[in-house]
């Protein structure tokens, strides 16, 4: 047997032991009632009557939300606006769709908890190449703008908490390494919050915990990635769990708020006739005052949005403070959903032309739905 033989069996007996180890302990999880063994819904979390959003102003603005650019605080959703000719961070008032620019309404402006809007920027390289090498912090209270990178990296993923803008950063020509990166707008000092082999990246931030996925090239058991949990304060990492999209994903497979995470568990499952074969997803809860971890759904969606208490996706809601489990509208052709204790915004695909091919802006049209508790 060759070295490199041996090598890739100790490789496989270690996923192994960590797999079993795994589901030895999902097994002993407290397992919350879920959406399949829930008979009926509990009607006590109401979500309203789905209605289009008319934006006011100019009609020809291409609206280019995610959820990296974008959050819904209350009734009032923060974004930017991309049109022909520059970006306009705004605050679109709900449900009547009236749009405050930011830039020229900041004393008329009453704002809220969050204070900073983050958006990545790209310029061309010349090669016909648009690389995303800034994050642009706008300060919702001073009206300011303050520019991040420039140093010839790319940044992607921009998150916001506090003070603190969050990012994970690359090469420009390799996606071998990925780190992430932080900077403090009260102290102007940056930092950084992991930085070793493998990719860290895509990451999500509340007060001074990050969430982050770990992805290593020759990992045997890729596309797996690892999730973490990690403290900016005093360094302190947790292994969460695994997900088999996460490597790949932009957002749904992992979240924190109000004290919690919640994560999409999927392994890679088992080693069998020279391959993996995966095992059903389940939902996660991690409660960061204790550690204490318990299981949402043991038959998880791929996608999920998390807003203080409230847990959305595609068909239903569930309330992790009470335990409640709602009724969500389906809303076709979603890109995105932003939800905040009072409301939901779904951001859906308008298509200008029945030729998909057609090298034209997306455009999108929003809608939105109250909630009542």
């Amino acid at each position: 047997m060759s070295y490199k033989e041996i090598w890739w069996m100790i490789i496989k007996a270690a996923a192994l032991l960590s797999l079993t180890a795994c589901k030895a302990s999902q097994a002993s999880l407290p397992i919350m009632p879920t959406p399949s063994d829930a008979p009926v819904f509990s009607g006590q979390v109401t979500v309203g009557e789905v209605t289009k959003i008319a934006l006011s102003g100019d009609e020809e603005v291409v609206v280019s939300l995610t959820p990296h650019h974008t959050w819904l605080e209350g009734d009032v959703l923060y974004t930017f606006l991309w049109s022909e000719e520059n970006v306009h961070p705004v605050a679109i008032d709900l449900p009547g769709g009236q749009v405050h620019d930011l830039k020229t309404e900041m004393s008329q402006r009453q704002i809220g908890q969050a204070r900073y809007l983050a958006r990545t920027q790209g310029h061309p390289t010349g090669e016909g190449l648009n690389y995303w090498d800034q994050v642009h912090v706008f300060d919702l209270q001073s009206g300011e703008e303050t520019v991040l990178g420039g140093t010839g990296r790319s940044l992607y993923y921009p998150a916001v908490s506090g003070s603190i803008i969050v990012w994970d950063e690359r090469s420009m020509t390799s996606t071998l390494g990925v780190d992430i990166h932080a900077y403090d707008m009260a102290t102007g000092q940056t930092f950084t919050i992991t930085q070793r082999p493998g990719q860290q990246a895509r990451p999500v931030i509340e007060g001074e915990w990050v969430v982050y996925r770990n992805r290593v090239i020759d990992d045997p058991r890729n596309p797996v990635a690892d999730i973490y949990l990690h403290n900016i304060v005093n360094g302190e990492e947790r292994l969460l769990g695994t997900n088999r999209y996460a490597a790949d994903a932009t957002e749904g497979v992992y979240a924190i708020a109000n004290g919690r995470v919640v994560w999409n568990e999927w392994s890679a499952g088992e080693w069998q006739d020279g391959k993996w074969y995966e095992v059903e997803p389940s939902l996660h809860v991690h409660e960061l005052s204790n550690g204490a971890e318990r299981i949402l759904n043991s038959s998880a969606p791929l996608y999920f949005v998390l807003s203080g208490d409230l847990l959305v996706s595609d068909g239903w809601g569930y309330d992790l403070a009470q335990d409640i489990l709602f009724d969500v509208p389906r809303v076709g052709n979603t890109r995105a959903v932003f939800v905040s204790e009072t409301r939901i915004v779904w951001l859906v695909i308008e298509r200008q032309s029945n030729d998909t091919s057609a090298l034209e802006p997306i455009r999108y049209q929003l809608f939105t739905a109250s909630i009542e508790r």
